[in-house]
């Protein structure tokens, strides 16, 4: 009988809220041939799905004093590699030097415990603080590593610092978008090393019954109130709408730095009887909002550190409860969404196409049920956790095999 994978996986934080297609990932991957470690570099709880949860515990760092020579003088050539890496590029940000530092002590202090258990395959959720981690624990171990990239850990600041060498010895790189893809290329990594995999959903949702839209029509929007997901944008849509005379409900779920800039500008534009917004919510509370509405709105843009999204859950999410989907043009999105077919695409800076766009949506009952149809059949067919995971756990079999 042939032996399970026993595959380490390492995240930043785990779980966590805004991750949630991290969270379906393992439901699925449990399922299948394959024995998870996970680990915590940062934080998250003690706990998952049955499986213990490793979090690294920050004290431990002052062993760095006695680990750090050991391995320094076992492994020379790893760490002349990576610091002459980071000598010849320009740091990104503080943030990203101190994810570099978190991912490289956990490495130091952790290869001991890996050289002597032996795990088929380090994997790295994300490009930054896990992929520092599993590149230098793949070096002093001869443990092979891959690895996730996907939004923040590739754009932002143009990048995590230790990125092209990175991308150059994974195994393979796993990433949700073809847009991502293109710039993983552009970053230097082999096409034929990278694996788009979208992201997906391990079970779908009561598919809303057809119905005529209300009145007043209600309007949800779901995400992090962060500058990407520009929910500034959100509110002079619904000004629009008011002044245009559409009567209209609209809630804003999600938490983050920008509350305090949108509540200020909603009151500002005295739409507080109209917008509200809910703050964090989990995410059986986020599918009955998807219930109670009719169309779900997203806006977002390209950030001033250059954070973008790749393709957000919460639009897999809201196709999937047959909710049509009225988003901005942007890369992600629009691999996943064709524009009066399954959902509709805006310019971000038309802001009478908006308003009419909602218009034609309330008035045209036929476009309405076809874009909520499509969309549910497109998460369907290609957004299905289980599938995809499956496709990810073969790319590990093949990684340990070559």
């Amino acid at each position: 009988m042939t032996k399970p994978l026993k595959i380490t996986y390492l995240f930043s934080t785990f779980p966590v809220a805004t991750e949630t297609f991290l969270q379906r990932e393992v439901r699925a991957m449990i399922k299948l041939p394959v024995e998870l470690e996970l680990f915590s570099l940062w934080g998250g709880d003690k706990s998952y799905k049955g499986l213990k949860v490793f979090r690294f515990a920050k004290w431990k760092l002052i062993l760095l004093i006695l680990l750090f020579p050991y391995w320094m003088g076992r492994k020379p050539k790893a760490f002349r590699d990576i610091f002459s890496e980071l000598w010849q590029r320009s740091m990104p940000s503080l943030g990203n030097a101190g994810e570099i530092f978190i991912g490289l002590s956990f490495a130091i202090l952790y290869a001991g415990r890996f050289s002597r258990q032996r795990p088929s395959l380090f994997h790295a959720t994300w490009a930054t603080m896990p992929a520092t981690a599993a590149m230098l624990l793949s070096k002093l171990t001869g443990i092979p590593f891959s690895m996730g990239a996907h939004a923040f850990d590739i754009y932002a600041n143009g990048g995590d610092w230790l990125l092209p060498e990175k991308l150059s010895e994974s195994t393979f790189v796993h990433t949700t978008t073809e847009a991502a893809e293109r710039h993983l290329i552009e970053k230097g990594a082999d096409k034929n090393d990278i694996v788009v995999i979208r992201r997906g959903l391990d079970y779908y949702p009561e598919l809303k019954t057809e119905h005529t839209i209300r009145h007043p029509l209600r309007i949800l929007s779901v995400g992090r109130l962060v500058e990407k997901k520009d929910q500034l944008r959100q509110i002079e849509i619904y000004a629009d709408l008011f002044k245009n005379g559409i009567s209209f409900k609209a809630r804003i779920v999600g938490s983050g730095p920008m509350e305090a800039t949108l509540r200020a500008r909603i009151k500002e534009l005295d739409l507080l009887a109209y917008v509200e917004l809910m703050g964090y919510i989990d995410n059986e509370a986020v599918f009955e909002q998807y219930r109670w509405a009719d169309i779900f709105l997203y806006t977002t843009r390209i950030a001033s550190d250059g954070n973008r999204d790749g393709t957000p859950n919460v639009i897999l999410e809201a196709m999937a409860a047959g909710l049509p989907v009225v988003a901005a043009v942007h890369p992600g999105i629009s691999e996943v969404i064709t524009s009066e077919e399954n959902g509709l695409i805006i310019e971000h800076s038309e802001s009478e196409a908006w308003s009419e766009a909602i218009s034609g949506l309330i008035n045209n009952r036929e476009l309405y049920n076809k874009i909520r149809m499509n969309g549910r059949l497109w998460v369907e067919e290609n957004a299905d956790a289980h599938k995809n995971t499956t496709r990810l756990y073969q790319k590990f079999k093949n990684a340990v095999n070559t």
